[in-house]
C-alpha cells in the first residue's frame, strides 16, 4: 500500500533500505525500517531485534545480520555476490574452528590472485593484444636463468640446500613461459617435468661415510677421482627404508672397508644426464674399491645392482649430497 501523496513523480526518493518505501513523513527522517522478521535502524546500521538466523553466522552479533553494511550486502536471499558469499563461508568456517587461520588466509589469497589474473588476461586480450603476456614470459625466463646462476653459485660455496631451492625456483619461474608458447595443457605437463628435474631426477646413488670422504678432502670429486661405484636410486631408497643398521647396509652393498662404519652416513645422488657424462658402465672387478665380495654381472654380494662412473665432481649442480638420519 502506498503512502498518501506518494507517486512515481514525487521529487523525494521513493524507496529506501531493501527497496522498502520511505515513510519519513510519518516517522521522521532516517527512521527505522522493517524487513520480514527483523527491524533495522539505518542511522546506526544495526538491527535492533534479535536475528532469527544468528546462530548460523558466528562472525556477526545477534543484532548484526547484514554486517553493518545492509545497502552494500543484501540479506541472504540469493542476491549476494559470489565473492561475498565465499568470503563469508570462509569466515564462518574459521570462527567455528573448521579451518585454521593459515587455511583461511590461503583461501582468500587464492580468490584475490585468481581475480587479479582474470582481469589481467582480459585486459591483455582486448587492449594490449598479448603484449603483457609476452613481457611476463620473457621476464620469467630471465628470472629463471638468474635463479639457475644462483644455484650454481651456491653449489660452488658448498651450500647444497640453497642450491636446490634456487633450482626449484628456476623450474617454477619457467612455467609462465611454457604457457605462453605451448598452451595450458602442454605447459602444465612440462611444468611438472621441470619441477621434478629441478628437484634432481635421481638416477644413481652412492652411500659413503664422512670418514671415507676424508681420504679425498683435497680432491675435486667425492671419493676416488678415477672411478666409483653407484647403485640405482630406487634400490638405495628401498635399502634405506628397511631400517638396516650400518653393518647390514655394508653387507648389502658388499663393502668391507671399516671406515664405512665411522662418521656420518652420506648419500650422493646424480641424475641420468650426469651419469652418462661420467661414462656409466658395468663393473669389471678391476676397479678401485672392488674386493673379494665382487660378483660379475653387476650385482653386489647383497643383491644390489651396481654400476661404475668416473669420479663424481663436488661442484656439479646435478649432484645432491644428503646426510642420512640413523
Amino acid at each position: 500500500m502506498l503512502l498518501p501523496n506518494r507517486h512515481g513523480n514525487t521529487g523525494d526518493y521513493r524507496y529506501g533500505f531493501q527497496g522498502q518505501e520511505m515513510d519519513n513523513e510519518v516517522k521522521g527522517e532516517g527512521n527505522s525500517v522493517n524487513y520480514k522478521f527483523r527491524m533495522h535502524d539505518p542511522r546506526v546500521g544495526r538491527f535492533f531485534t534479535m536475528d532469527l538466523l544468528f546462530k548460523d553466522y558466528a562472525e556477526l552479533t545477534p543484532y548484526q545480520f547484514s554486517s553493518n553494511a545492509p545497502m552494500h550486502s543484501p540479506e541472504l536471499e540469493g542476491l549476494e555476490t559470489g565473492f561475498d558469499l565465499r568470503f563469508s563461508r570462509s569466515e564462518r568456517a574459521l570462527l567455528k574452528g573448521e579451518i585454521t587461520q593459515k587455511e583461511f588466509m590461503a583461501q582468500n589469497k587464492a580468490e584475490a590472485v585468481g581475480a587479479l589474473f582474470a582481469g589481467v588476461i582480459l585486459f591483455d586480450i582486448y587492449v594490449t593484444q598479448g603484449r603483457i603476456s609476452m613481457a611476463l614470459a620473457s621476464s620469467d625466463m630471465y628470472q629463471s636463468m638468474l635463479e639457475t646462476d644462483r644455484a650454481y653459485a651456491a653449489k660452488e660455496r658448498g651450500d647444497d640446500v640453497a642450491a636446490e631451492k634456487h633450482l626449484i625456483k628456476s623450474g617454477d619461474l619457467s612455467k609462465p613461459m611454457l604457457f605462453e608458447v605451448l598452451g595450458g595443457t602442454a605447459a602444465y605437463g612440462l611444468g611438472k617435468v621441470i619441477r621434478a628435474a629441478s628437484k634432481l631426477n635421481k638416477s644413481g646413488s652412492k652411500l659413503v661415510s664422512t670418514k671415507m670422504l676424508e681420504k679425498y678432502r683435497e680432491s675435486a670429486t667425492y671419493g676416488n677421482p678415477a672411478e666409483t661405484f653407484i647403485a640405482p636410486a630406487k634400490e638405495i631408497d628401498d635399502l634405506l627404508s628397511q631400517g638396516f643398521s650400518r653393518n647390514e647396509i655394508a653387507k648389502k652393498l658388499g663393502i668391507n672397508d671399516p671406515d664405512f662404519l665411522q662418521g656420518d652416513l652420506i648419500r650422493i645422488d646424480i641424475d641420468d644426464t650426469l651419469a652418462k657424462e661420467l661414462n656409466v658402465r658395468e663393473p669389471t672387478g678391476s676397479e678401485v674399491g672392488a674386493n673379494e665380495n665382487f660378483i660379475p654381472k653387476g650385482k653386489t654380494s647383497g643383491g644390489v645392482t651396481e654400476k661404475v662412473v668416473d669420479g663424481i665432481p663436488k661442484k656439479e649442480i646435478r649432484v645432491k649430497v644428503t646426510k642420512i638420519k640413523e
